[in-house]
């Protein structure tokens, strides 16, 4: 059976380093058998195969695109899909116009349809919401009526979606594909940071106000002993002011910046974390903690969609409620090093079990059969 994927938005991925859901499913996929085709936003219309083992392989198709991010359209997706003759068609996240576009082509050629949804925001401008409402009055509810499946990758997700159609939705979570860490190369960033006898607290992620909160983790660190430092990996707008409120607070050399990381050099930078921190106000999903607790890292986290689906409570990390320092310092204090040990083998053996594609995978097949049952 021959699967294409549709990623919808208007931003260009290299599929070489970034650790693209669309890809890493995909792969998974084709191990068990699968023809996957995957059609996402490219500079240029280019043709690729991303080998998964032996003579097996995922074809990826570019294409060029006129808009950004969820209003953007693609060139020539009608033809290619036509091309391709799939046999199902999955699109990601309801409100993009790409999605309306590919469900309403689907359902007038009769190709069966799934709907994959993370997206669940609430914090909107007064504009922003009322656009989206017209939106999901016409083109979301057209999508949820005629898509033949709905997989949502957090029950957030799921209650989200039902606020603006009542519909059936079944619980797909995203995997980590381990195959992008397989050429890790060793790093000592202890050494290399100067970290020796510190206890390395470790953010991954854009340095901006777009959900996340870097600049509360140098809030935080000065609520802590001065054993502590905080590794930020990424760029963004707020760089210079992180640097600037940890000068003013008197801790700048308890603040490493060292930029965007390559993936073969993220394993042996997550190794080196004593803990992995990711304050957040919204997380579609939250790779990064993903790929933490692969590496044994315990994770702390506020209460966005992913990580009530990633951490186990108490076990393989925390989920905090709340901006408050004291409190985050207090948690953070508490994981000493016996129980760093523990909740760092305890988060690795989870996500290793649960959460990578081999696994997650199935979840996936499982709705892809339900929909051509029911045809």
């Amino acid at each position: 059976m021959h699967l294409v994927i549709v990623r919808p938005l208007g931003n260009v991925l290299d599929v070489n380093s970034y650790n693209c859901q669309e890809i890493g499913l995909a792969k998974a996929l084709v191990n068990d058998g699968w023809c996957v085709s995957v059609i996402m936003a490219g500079l240029q219309n280019e043709h690729i195969r991303v080998n998964v083992s032996g003579e097996h392989f995922v074809d990826v198709y570019f294409l060029r695109f006129v808009g950004l991010q969820s209003v953007c359209l693609f060139r020539g997706w009608k033809r290619l899909i036509k091309k391709l003759k799939p046999d199902l068609i999955q699109v990601h996240d309801l409100e993009t116009w790409m999605s309306f576009r590919v469900v309403r082509y689907s359902y007038r050629h009769r190709i069966p349809c799934v709907l994959i949804q993370g997206a669940c925001p609430t914090e909107m401008s007064r504009n922003k919401r009322f656009f989206k409402k017209i939106f999901d009055s016409i083109f979301g509810k057209y999508v949820l009526k005629h898509v033949n499946a709905v997989g949502c990758k957090t029950p957030t997700a799921s209650a989200y979606l039902n606020e603006i159609y009542p519909c059936e939705t079944w619980i797909t979570p995203i995997g980590l594909d381990e195959q992008k860490f397989a050429g890790e190369m060793f790093r000592d960033w202890v050494a290399e940071l100067h970290l020796e006898d510190k206890k390395m607290l470790l953010y991954v992620g854009r340095l901006n106000n777009n959900g996340r909160k870097p600049m509360f983790l140098v809030d935080l660190l000065r609520q802590l002993p001065t054993d502590y430092c905080l590794v930020m990996a990424g760029e963004g707008i707020l760089r210079d002011d992180i640097l600037c409120r940890a000068s003013e607070y008197g801790i700048s050399d308890r603040v490493h910046l060292i930029g965007t990381i390559s993936q073969k050099h993220l394993p042996a930078l997550y190794r080196a974390a004593h803990v992995f921190l990711l304050p957040s106000t919204y997380e579609i999903y939250g790779m990064v903690m993903l790929e933490a607790m692969y590496f044994g890292v315990p994770v702390i986290s506020t209460a966005s969609a992913g990580a009530k689906v990633i951490i186990q409570q108490d076990v393989t990390g925390y989920i905090l409620d709340t901006f408050d320092t004291s409190l985050w310092a207090e948690k953070i204090v508490d994981i000493n090093e016996k129980v760093q040990k523990s909740m760092g083998a305890d988060a690795r053996q989870y996500i290793q079990k649960n959460l990578t594609w081999l696994g997650t995978a199935k979840k996936f097949e499982e709705l892809y059969r339900l929909v051509t049952h029911r045809l």
